[in-house]
């Protein structure tokens, strides 16, 4: 049996980031305005645990990838095309986690990952999990009926 480790909420913070932190923020914050026809589970909706529930259904079972070949097709996948972290400063801007101690900074971790079908971050502060937002394109949510 091969071993591997799924990308969701409760493992992500065990698992290195693909990109830097600069390009980790940019790709959080941008995430919406590039895909605005995109479906966002967040707080402001639903509740936490309901969210993150969400987002391991969504990396687990539905999430995919993209084919890369001449057929355009694209293939459930646990493993992301992106995974991303950050620590968020106050006035919004990102910072480096591992920074050395005298120039430390506080503030929370965001750590995602994405996939062609959508994208899931979380906020941790002090091992505890904030926020929770997920996103998924309307044929991923009208095919697996998503509330």
């Amino acid at each position: 049996m091969q071993n591997y480790v799924l990308h969701v909420p409760e493992t992500i913070s065990n698992i290195e980031s693909t990109i830097s932190e600069e390009s980790s923020y940019y790709l959080c914050k941008d995430y919406e305005v590039h895909f605005p026809a995109n479906v966002k589970y967040d707080n402001s909706k639903y509740t936490l645990e309901s969210i993150i529930s969400l987002i391991n259904t969504f990396a687990v079972f539905h999430a995919k990838v993209k084919v890369f070949d001449e057929s355009k097709q694209f293939i459930l996948s646990k493993v992301p095309i992106e995974v991303f972290k950050y620590k968020e400063l106050e006035d919004g801007s990102y910072y480096y986690i591992k920074s050395l101690p005298h120039k430390h900074k506080d503030g929370p971790i965001v750590q995602g990952a994405l996939w062609s079908n959508g994208m899931f971050y979380i906020k941790t502060y002090e091992d505890k999990i904030i926020e929770a937002v997920l996103y998924i394109d309307q044929y991923t949510k009208d095919l697996y009926k998503y509330p």
